[in-house]
């Protein structure tokens, strides 16, 4: 398994495209979004409603989602000025380097260290 830097990077690369079936999945199941899922269990009431395949894939999408918003919401919280919003910017609207830094008026070099500051605080002594 990844570490956790790894898996929102991944994660991250596929996030709109993600939010983007799951709104498709939600308008053809009504009430899809309001389950919650535990321990590999689908609520038996609703079972018959879903093809397995939808169900599995929004279950997946799910968790990949809330976990890219976890790690959005912790940069937010390390009080580094915009930190969720260049990592967003740069991982999941996939903007370069260069790009981001222009984003937020700074230099690329500037980025970096600021990009190391955001992984340290959001990542640092955590495992996969």
């Amino acid at each position: 398994m990844c570490d956790k830097k790894t898996r929102f990077r991944h994660s991250g690369d596929l996030y709109l495209t993600e939010k983007k079936l799951m709104r498709e999945l939600e308008q053809k199941y009504t009430g899809l979004e309001g389950i919650v899922f535990e321990d590999n269990v689908f609520p038996l009431d609703i079972e018959g409603q879903y093809q397995r395949g939808d169900r599995e894939l929004y279950r997946f999408m799910k968790e990949n989602t809330k976990f890219v918003e976890e790690i959005l919401n912790k940069a937010d919280e390390t009080g580094i000025e915009h930190a969720g919003d260049i990592l967003s910017y740069m991982i999941i609207e996939h903007h370069s380097q260069d790009d981001t830094a222009w984003e937020f008026q700074m230099t690329r070099r500037q980025l970096q260290y600021l990009l190391n500051k955001i992984y340290e605080e959001v990542f640092d002594n955590e495992q996969g």
